[in-house]
């Protein structure tokens, strides 16, 4: 069954001139500052600023000797509702145009965004192994499984991509940890590429995505009946 909290999470890769690092922490730190937001600034190097909003963070990590940075902005949500979910995904969205907005001022090279959708379920103990097959029913081609023991306890860990009909690369990943409980904990995590133009629309999509892969995923687990 999946929990009602979800995490969005937007990244970009930009570089900053060398001269110009202070400015672009600063920059950041006087946008939020004025937010009633907790802002955090590495005052010795200036490579690191990380902002604590009420549902919100941002990181933005800067390489002092070629001036490569990025921005990393999490979000939870509840999902209960299809308004947060539309509510969320304006709000990060604003959030990230604002803040690349800010730091692009002082940037020479963009890279890419990633934007992500992470969500929580349970599903059985016993049910585990079989996520992987699952998964492969599901057309996600797998790149990784694999299990580990951590102090008496199981995580599991399997990735895979999905390309669509338009040829887009999905990212799709799962961990689940047991703890010699009926019930084990996973997370499902589905990525993908995006541009500081359609942030918001592919986000929209990425949690249509995400929802729908989840259903399917634990409807094959339950036999059709979600708890």
């Amino acid at each position: 069954m999946a929990l009602r909290v979800l995490y969005l999470g937007i990244e970009a890769e930009l570089r900053i001139d060398l001269n110009q690092i202070e400015d672009a922490c600063y920059a950041l730190f006087e946008l939020y500052g004025k937010r009633n937001a907790i802002v955090s600034i590495d005052k010795v190097f200036c490579t690191r600023v990380v902002v604590y909003g009420s549902n919100y963070e941002i990181r933005l990590f800067i390489q002092r000797t070629t001036g490569n940075a990025l921005i990393s902005i999490v979000m939870s949500f509840d999902s209960s509702e299809s308004r947060s979910s539309y509510s969320a995904v304006q709000r990060i969205s604003t959030i990230f145009e604002e803040t690349f907005s800010t730091i692009s001022k002082f940037s020479r090279e963009f890279g890419k965004v990633r934007i992500y959708v992470k969500s929580f379920f349970r599903l059985p103990t016993s049910k585990i192994p079989e996520l992987a097959e699952e998964l492969r029913k599901l057309g996600i081609a797998l790149t990784r499984v694999e299990s580990r023991d951590l102090e008496g306890n199981s995580m599991y860990v399997l990735s895979g991509i999905h390309v669509d009909p338009g040829l887009k690369v999905y990212e799709i990943s799962i961990i689940a940890i047991s703890r010699n409980i009926p019930l084990a904990e996973a997370t499902l995590t589905v990525s993908t590429t995006s541009n500081s133009k359609s942030v918001c629309q592919d986000l929209v999509s990425l949690i249509g995505m995400s929802r729908a892969l989840l259903e399917l995923i634990v409807n094959a687990i339950y036999g059709g009946s979600n708890p």
